[in-house]
């Protein structure tokens, strides 16, 4: 008995000794393609891809994705990775390479956003399919119909000019980079609505509801929009 239970205890430790290398494998798996993209040795990386030599799932995933060469399924891969992954050196890559991809398409506040508010994120991988959410919501109207003031979160004070409204940020977000070649001071406002997320495109920061009133006549005169006063 005593010589079955030492051999026991001896395939025992052989277990953990190799589930202990494993782990170490995989650590240094991270760090060393970590090392590989944030010092942009592509080429080395791309000769470990190829050669199927990245063990770590996670990596695996997120390298897989660097070679995509379709935009939009790399990013989405990407947040899979992220999604899939316990490794805050695996996210902090993968929000910085999806800032990057919409950096270079013009959409520089979504970019800032990913980088600095880990929410923004989460609903950005809902929308791509990374994340579970509910279904979208419809496009909603700009206004309603006789609407013409409507509150938004604020001290009630300010007065603005809402010249489009969006269910998502990244719309939102192009309709700022429009506007703001004529008006600095386009900004997004978010606004619960229905139990859905408003993102209104504003022209904001007026001290009274007239100077509010002289402005939507410049924009209409501009932009050919006509704006809508709002109260915030």
């Amino acid at each position: 008995m005593s010589l079955l239970w030492s051999h026991r205890f001896l395939r025992h430790l052989i277990v953990l000794a190799v589930l202990a290398g494993s782990g170490v494998l995989l650590a240094q798996d991270g760090e060393r393609i970590a090392a590989l993209i944030q010092e942009n040795r592509i080429d080395e990386l791309a000769r470990l891809h190829e050669e199927n030599r990245i063990t770590a799932p996670d990596w695996r995933k997120l390298v897989d994705a660097i070679f995509e060469p379709d935009g939009e399924a790399a990013v989405q891969q990407m947040m899979f990775a992220h999604a899939d992954s316990d490794d805050p050196r695996l996210k902090s890559l993968v929000r910085e390479r999806v800032a990057l991809f919409y950096a270079a398409r013009g959409y520089y506040e979504t970019a800032r956003r990913i980088r600095e508010e880990a929410d923004f994120f989460a609903r950005l991988q809902a929308i791509k399919g990374a994340r579970p959410a509910a279904a979208p919501a419809a496009p909603t109207p700009s206004s309603d119909p006789g609407d013409d003031i409507q509150q938004v979160e604020g001290d009630g004070r300010h007065f603005g000019v809402q010249v489009g409204a969006f269910s998502t940020y990244e719309n939102a977000a192009t309709a700022v980079e429009k506007y703001r070649r004529q008006f600095a001071n386009i900004t997004i406002m978010q606004r619960e609505r229905r139990r859905n997320t408003l993102y209104l495109v504003v022209a904001s920061g007026y001290g009274s509801r007239s100077e509010a009133e002289i402005a939507a006549q410049k924009i209409r005169d501009a932009l050919g929009i006509k704006g809508y006063i709002i109260q915030y």
